[in-house]
């Protein structure tokens, strides 16, 4: 859902009027999600609090790519370090107070042995991926980025079927094809320059 919840906010705070080739691009994108995703339901309506969190989220990813499409900045250096420093507080309190329903916290002992697996995690994976997600609206336009980043979707579906049980059929095929389709269009078919809404 986040390329709706970005298109959407590019209209109404950007001011900013999506030409066909998000229609295109966008219809595509969404239409292999849909494939993938409606196994069980025509339409896949969220079905619990983590469904509707993950709705939630996406919406506030959208907002985040738009804010940072608009506020030019000296660099995403200080944002992944805030986004690092404030998301591990939060972790920090968060263990505390579900500790009745996630248990008393590991001692410090059982990092140790890990402390080398998470750094390297964090150098080569962690920073970098954070790097482009909030490099790239600032450069690309969060609408575009919002498509290219639904290939996360083909990620998660490749590496669950070799990773686990989970089904590779037809509906995976043909949904994967049109997600990248429809990103690699976004990026054929970017206009040069988005027209804005006239009042």
């Amino acid at each position: 859902m986040t390329p709706i919840w970005t298109t959407i906010f590019e209209i109404l705070f950007l001011k900013r009027r999506p030409g066909w080739q998000r229609a295109v691009t966008l219809s595509l994108a969404l239409a292999g999600l849909w494939i993938v995703f409606s196994k069980d339901a025509i339409i896949p309506l969220p079905q619990n609090a983590g469904d509707w969190i993950a709705l939630a989220g996406g919406a506030i990813f959208a907002g985040g790519m738009i804010r940072l499409e608009v506020v030019k900045t000296d660099g995403v250096f200080p944002i992944i370090f805030s986004f690092f420093f404030y998301g591990t507080l939060f972790n920090i309190v968060a263990g505390f107070l579900l500790v009745d329903y996630l248990g008393e916290t590991p001692p410090i002992e059982s990092f140790i042995p890990m402390a080398m697996f998470l750094i390297v995690l964090s150098l080569f994976y962690f920073i970098p991926t954070g790097i482009v997600i909030l490099w790239a609206p600032s450069k690309l336009g969060a609408g575009l980025c919002s498509i290219l980043f639904l290939t996360e979707i083909v990620v998660g579906v490749v590496s669950s079927s070799i990773l686990t049980d989970e089904p590779f059929g037809w509906r995976e095929i043909v949904g994967s094809s049109m997600i990248i389709l429809g990103g690699i269009l976004a990026v054929i078919l970017a206009p040069k320059e988005e027209k804005k809404i006239t009042a």
